[in-house]
C-alpha cells in the first residue's frame, strides 16, 4: 500500500517523539522541532520544509526524515544546503523508508544534501539513493583522542554485557553520568584561546566571518546570530563550547563542541561540531583549539575527544596533536550534489557544523532528571 509523504507539522512533535523513543533515538521536543524552524536564514533557505513524514493507515505519523538547510557563501554568490536527519521509520509501514528520502534529497533549490551522521544500518540506503561518500574517500573516518581510558574499558565492559542480553532489552541505568559533566568550567587554555559564552557572542564574531567569506571558499553561515541560535537549543543540558584562537583582539579561529552520550551505558563524548580558522593562521589554530579542549576533556568528565567529519587539509593541520587516532568503519559521511555544483563543493570548507551534528547529538540527561526518574 503506498502511503502518502508530507511535510512536518508542528502538531506531528507528540508523534514523531514517540517513534523516537520507539527506536531509541534521542528525544526532540516540539520546543526544540519550533527552534529548528527558527534558524537564521535567507527567504529561499526558509522556504525549505524541515523534514517529513509518513503515516500509517490510523493516521499516524510512522516515519519521519528531518532536513535542516542553512545558508552559505560560495564562489557563485549565496546558496542554500541541506542535511538530512533522523530517518526513523516503523515496520508497520515497511518500505516508506525510499519516500521520504526521495522527499529530502527532491530539494532543487539547495546545491547539495548531505548526511553525515549516518548509522551503519542506514548507511547502505543512502548510497542507494545514489549519494556518494563525503569527504570523498574519508566518509568512514573519524579522529579520536582518548581522555580516560579507564572509563573506556569500563564502556566496553558495559558493551559486552549487553550484548549477553536480549537485543530489543534497553538499558536502564544512566552510566558515567558525574556533576563535573554540568559544572566544571574550562582551565588551561593557553595564551591565545579564549572560552565564549552565549553572552561573549558580540561584532568580533561578525568580523571574524566577514574575513571568513571573503577567502571565496563553500562555507556554511558563522555570523553572530547564526552562533547565537547554535548555542540556544532548547534541549540542551550545558552549554556547548565554544574557543577562540585570537589574533590580538580579532578571532582567528574557532571551535565549537558538545558533550554526547550515545547511549545510557556509553561514556560521555566531546564531539568537535566546529574546527574553522582563517587560512593565513589555520595552520596554528586548529591545533592549538583542538589542543585546548583535549586538556579539559577529563576534567568534563568525557573519556574521548572525537572529530567525526575529517577532510584531507583538516587532517593534516592536526598532525602535530599528539595521540590522534584514525577511526574508520561503516560510511556515516554522504552527499547528493545538483548538476553544476560539482567544481563548488570541491572547495568546501566541510565540518560537523555542516551536517546534524549540533542539533541531533543525545546530551547527558541531567542529574535532577534522573534522580526524579529514579
Amino acid at each position: 500500500m503506498k502511503h502518502e509523504i508530507r511535510p512536518i507539522r508542528m502538531e506531528d512533535a507528540a508523534d514523531i517523539s514517540a517513534l523516537l523513543d520507539w527506536a531509541w533515538f534521542p528525544q526532540r521536543s516540539e520546543e526544540s522541532w519550533r527552534w529548528l524552524c527558527r534558524t537564521p536564514r535567507s527567504q529561499t533557505t526558509r522556504s525549505i520544509p524541515v523534514g517529513y513524514v509518513v503515516e500509517d493507515d490510523d493516521g499516524r505519523v510512522a516515519g519521519v526524515f528531518g532536513l535542516f538547510a542553512q545558508d552559505y557563501v560560495s564562489p557563485e554568490g549565496s546558496v542554500s544546503g541541506g542535511t538530512g536527519h533522523t530517518l526513523v521509520v516503523h515496520p508497520r509501514i515497511r518500505g516508506a523508508s525510499r519516500p521520504l528520502i526521495d522527499a529530502v534529497l527532491d530539494q532543487p533549490s539547495l546545491f547539495a544534501v548531505t548526511v553525515l551522521n549516518a548509522n551503519d544500518l542506514a548507511a547502505p540506503i543512502y548510497l542507494r539513493h545514489g549519494m556518494t561518500p563525503m569527504p570523498e574517500g574519508r566518509g568512514d573516518l573519524s579522529l579520536v583522542w582518548i581522555t580516560d581510558p579507564i572509563a573506556l574499558l569500563a564502556e566496553r565492559a558495559a558493551r559486552v554485557s549487553k550484548a549477553k542480553l536480549n537485543k530489543d532489552d534497553r538499558p536502564s541505568v544512566e552510566r558515567f553520568l558525574h556533576p563535573r559533566l554540568f559544572e566544571t568550567d574550562l582551565v588551561r587554555l593557553g595564551d591565545r584561546i579564549l572560552a565564549l559564552g552565549p553572552t561573549d557572542l558580540d561584532a568580533r564574531i561578525d568580523t571574524f566571518w566577514t574575513a571568513l567569506a571573503a577567502e571565496g571558499r563553500l562555507t556554511a553561515r558563522r555570523d553572530v546570530a547564526s552562533m547565537r541560535w547554535r548555542m540556544s537549543n532548547p534541549d540542551r543540558t550545558r552549554d556547548p563550547i565554544l574557543l577562540a584562537w585570537m589574533e590580538g583582539s580579532e578571532i582567528g579561529g574557532l571551535l565549537l563542541a558538545d558533550i554526547s552520550k550515545v547511549t545510557q551505558i556509553d561514556a560521555p563524548t566531546l564531539e568537535i561540531i566546529d574546527l574553522v580558522a582563517l587560512e593565513h593562521c589555520a595552520h596554528q589554530a586548529a591545533p592549538d583549539l583542538v589542543t585546548a579542549l583535549i586538556r579539559n576533556a577529563s576534567r568534563l568528565g568525557c573519556a574521548r575527544v572525537r572529530l567525526s567529519v575529517v577532510t584531507a587539509t583538516m587532517e593534516q593541520r592536526l598532525a602535530s596533536v599528539q595521540g590522534a587516532r584514525k577511526r574508520r568503519g561503516h560510511v556515516h559521511g554522504h552527499v547528493l550534489t545538483r548538476p553544476g555544483s560539482e567544481a563548488m563543493i570541491r572547495d568546501w570548507r566541510l565540518t560537523p557544523y555542516d551536517g546534524e551534528y549540533g542539533f541531533c547529538l543525545r546530551y547527558p540527561p541531567h542529574l535532577q532528571v534522573q534522580n526524579r526518574a529514579a
